[in-house]
């Protein structure tokens, strides 16, 4: 081959442009999600429900928003969370959208509780339940709390009462580590464990002369 019958581009070195290292040495600023398999809403990473709610089941949806799978439920006191372990001193963002069949403020946000599926030691919040208004156009939520005491979230929103049956819909769930105290909504990615289940590749395109 003919090197000089290519058009050659630098893509790395004095002349492309570099990019900041990770401020710890794994994401940087960008804040891999916490939770896992969340863009699928993949239950396997969620943990299983208390005796009491195996009858509050969720219902996969055939609509998508924003390109997430969707979930939904006419249930209360039933959140899907994970186990996550968080850090004392440090401050995290869990957000998501979700909407109602009707307007309701009986729903609630909660950065732990006491499940018999709870990874011990369970962690301590600066925050309880956080009440909140669902209406029936999709939105965007996010909360912030910092953790009094390392150890275990189980970060979840749910229905705090029946609501005659109201159907909460909800996708897009993320949790993520606040950092240099970044002021706007951190928004959802994916995590490393999402990453990691695909390859990768990048294409590089070379032009004749």
């Amino acid at each position: 081959t003919d090197f000089r019958k290519y058009k050659w581009v630098k893509i790395k070195g004095e002349n492309g442009e570099k990019g900041r290292d990770g401020l710890d040495g794994k994401d940087g600023d960008v804040g891999l999600n916490l939770l896992k398999g969340t863009k699928e809403f993949n239950t396997n990473y969620f943990a299983p429900p208390d005796a009491f709610q195996r009858s509050l089941v969720w219902v996969d949806e055939t609509e998508r928003y924003e390109d997430f799978a969707v979930k939904s439920t006419i249930y209360q006191f039933n959140g899907l969370w994970q186990n996550v372990e968080v850090e004392q001193g440090k401050t995290y963002e869990f957000g998501f959208y979700a909407k109602g069949s009707r307007d309701t403020d009986r729903i609630v946000f909660s950065p732990g509780w006491p499940s018999v599926s709870a990874k011990q030691p369970l962690a301590q919040f600066n925050v309880g339940n956080v009440p909140f208004k669902l209406t029936t156009a999709w939105k965007f939520y996010s909360f912030r709390f910092t953790v009094t005491q390392t150890g275990w979230s189980q970060c979840r929103v749910e229905k705090n009462e029946d609501n005659n049956g109201i159907k909460f819909s909800l996708c897009g769930l993320y949790l993520k580590e606040v950092k240099n105290n970044q002021q706007t909504p951190l928004k959802w990615s994916p995590s490393i464990e999402d990453l990691q289940g695909h390859t990768l590749t990048a294409n590089l395109r070379f032009e004749g002369r």
